[in-house]
């Protein structure tokens, strides 16, 4: 018996010199201790490493940040979406894109419009005007890990309800929490930035509901 493993394509956009840099991954490759897909450049690299036997650490520069991005995401995610992204917190905009290679490709043809419009919008010439000075805030990793993982796993799941019941779901974070909201209707759940507590009891749920903004933060 042949196996034939599975395999999709990565992508990430060098914060250096803006190139789409792009590479096949397969599961056979991602058995080994760490993966590394660097910018020709040679100024910027993303990282693929095993968190667990289920699970992989994508590890990335930013455009916008400068701190790295650390995700964790389940093999089926990894491997089983057609297209499947991952934002800057900071900014929620993708920066990093898995999939399909033509779901991809037009992916981050999108995001290139997205970021042109916004440079331009915000009189920035260059990449490196886009970077911001190091901020003192810096999100506990294991919180964000946490988020990021179970916002994937129960939009997978079809396990998120919002008040439109039509949902598409993003994650954002400041300084006092992290909100993961519907970008249709605006509903929302917040979880305290500083709590690992709060995390880890959210970790626990097998159901999300969002709940309407006002209704929130009356409660």
């Amino acid at each position: 018996m042949i196996l034939t493993p599975k395999q999709t394509v990565i992508a990430y956009r060098c914060p250096h010199c803006g190139t789409a840099v792009m590479s096949i991954v397969g599961s056979f490759a991602t058995t080994a201790k760490l993966l590394r897909l660097k910018c020709p450049c040679g100024q910027s690299e993303l990282t693929i490493s095993r968190a667990d036997s289920q699970k992989l650490r994508i590890t990335l520069p930013c455009l916008f940040c400068s701190n790295d991005h650390s995700y964790v995401v389940s093999n089926s995610l990894f491997y089983g979406r057609e297209l499947f992204l991952l934002n800057c917190a900071y900014t929620n905009i993708d920066i990093c894109f898995i999939g399909d290679r033509d779901q991809v490709d037009a992916a981050l043809k999108e995001n290139e419009a997205i970021l042109r419009e916004a440079f331009d919008e915000a009189g920035i010439t260059s990449l490196d005007a886009a970077h911001p000075e190091k901020s003192d805030f810096i999100p506990d990793e294991q919180i964000c890990d946490i988020i990021n993982y179970m916002v994937s796993e129960l939009e997978a799941e079809d396990a998120i309800e919002c008040p439109c019941h039509n949902g598409e779901y993003g994650v954002e974070m400041n300084e006092d929490y992290i909100r993961i909201y519907c970008k249709n209707c605006g509903g929302q759940h917040i979880i305290p930035c500083n709590s690992l507590t709060a995390a880890h009891d959210f970790i626990s749920c097998d159901k999300l509901v969002l709940r309407d903004p006002e209704e929130h933060f009356k409660s």
